[in-house]
């Protein structure tokens, strides 16, 4: 009788760690599966709270603010910036008066900017776009004059920020002068 309880205890004892082993299997399989789920939320709200900046200060709504979402994904995919780099440089630029059909050129042109010269994302945002308002610089001209600061920047001794700061500061005199962006941007 004794050693017929002991089995059943036994028997109890290895039920209950089989149990357990059941449920953590069922629980690493729920959270596997729900994992990707809660990822894709998690993903979506990152990238809509980087967006609603670019929405509030573009002012543009429906399909004119999906177009402009789908060309900031679409950069986000294609250049070494994320996307919330990149909706903050779209940010700046609508600040600055880039127009929203301009913006995902300025975008590009910033980011590539930045990645290849020691300018930082914001510096390049505010500096080229400040430079193209006070210079102005249309939409499709943004990489000419993005080039134009790249250009002078291997060829002389002064550094593309120095060349951004010194081409903002002499942007507004330059301009009444009657000359065009890169001229300026020779002179800095």
């Amino acid at each position: 009788n004794i050693a017929a309880q002991n089995k059943h205890f036994q028997s109890l004892s290895n039920t209950r760690y089989a149990l357990y082993d059941a449920a953590q299997a069922y629980i690493g399989l729920a959270g596997a599966m729900g994992g990707p789920a809660i990822a894709a939320i998690t993903f979506n709200t990152v990238f809509e709270k980087s967006f609603s900046s670019v929405r509030r200060t573009t002012l543009v709504t429906g399909q004119e603010l999906e177009s402009l979402r789908a060309d900031l994904v679409a950069l986000s995919t294609s250049m070494p910036t994320s996307f919330d780099s990149l909706t903050q440089i779209a940010t700046i630029g609508a600040q600055l008066g880039v127009a929203t059909r301009d913006i995902e050129n300025f975008t590009k042109l910033v980011s590539q900017f930045s990645a290849t010269t020691n300018v930082s994302v914001e510096e390049t945002s505010k500096g080229l776009g400040r430079l193209a308002q006070l210079t102005t610089t249309a939409g499709y001209e943004y990489e000419n004059l993005g080039s134009a600061i790249y250009q002078v920047g291997i060829t002389s001794v002064a550094t593309e920020k120095e060349i951004l700061d010194m081409a903002s500061e002499i942007a507004t005199s330059g301009n009444l002068a009657g000359f065009a962006n890169h001229q300026i941007v020779a002179l800095a």
